[in-house]
């Protein structure tokens, strides 16, 4: 019991450099200004998480500070750290978080440098991705990921619903091919940039809905939307 116990390191192997970059640069305006790390067994303390995004074929980087209270100490430093330390970093957003729980993103989020999302692009399409869409983290595995999906699926003149769609990935890669393709996702921000992916991507045979999924499928169900194929990821 209670393993969440906080073991020092300066980086890892298996990530994106940049992620190990932004680790250490927040790292360094933590320890250069006394900002605290949160303690989940007291409750105390500021700086929750720290998590970053990496276009791999974008270049483009954003930092995610989650922190147990709206205010940053010397915000300004942070941000000058982060921008001389991380090379291609584009972003830097703060997420509150105040609840005495390990789930690690509140609800509340916060543009506090350069712009609200990244870009990067899985095969023919572009995406963009803000700190609360889900994308994969290892964008070409992905790719191999998302045609083995198609291949299975075989969405030629299908309609497919996508589930927990996120950023509209899964569903979007294979919506030339469909008649249509509806996503569902609970997280209102990774809806907007499904909407917009699509939007980017010329697809119009795209939709995406905002909410639970056994909620939004009685909604379909009232439509007389069948389909004939569904992707759960």
């Amino acid at each position: 019991t209670a393993t969440h116990s906080v073991v020092d390191t300066e980086g890892c192997l298996i990530q994106k450099e940049a992620n190990n970059q932004v680790l250490m640069a927040v790292r360094k305006w933590m320890q250069k200004f006394n900002v605290t790390a949160y303690d989940e067994k007291t409750g105390k303390g500021l700086v929750r998480h720290v998590m970053s995004r990496v276009g791999v074929h974008s270049g483009e980087v954003m930092a995610v500070l989650i922190t147990s209270a709206y205010d940053i100490p010397n915000k300004k430093e942070l941000i000058d750290i982060l921008v001389k330390e991380v090379p291609g970093l584009v972003s830097v957003i703060q997420n509150i978080n105040k609840k005495p729980t390990n789930i690690i993103m509140g609800n509340k989020t916060r543009v506090i440098h350069g712009k609200p999302n990244i870009k990067d692009s899985l095969g023919a399409l572009s995406f963009n991705v803000s700190a609360q869409s889900f994308f994969q983290v290892n964008s070409e595995q992905a790719e191999k990921l998302y045609n083995k999906a198609k291949e299975y699926a075989k969405p030629d003149g299908k309609n497919i619903i996508d589930l927990y769609c996120g950023a509209g990935t899964i569903g979007l890669s294979m919506a030339k091919e469909a008649k249509s393709v509806i996503g569902i996702e609970i997280i209102e921000a990774a809806v907007k940039d499904a909407q917009f992916n699509a939007k980017e991507n010329g697809i119009e045979n795209a939709r995406f809905i905002c909410g639970d999924a056994k909620t939004a499928a009685e909604r379909l169900k009232k439509e007389k939307i069948k389909p004939d194929t569904v992707i759960v990821d």
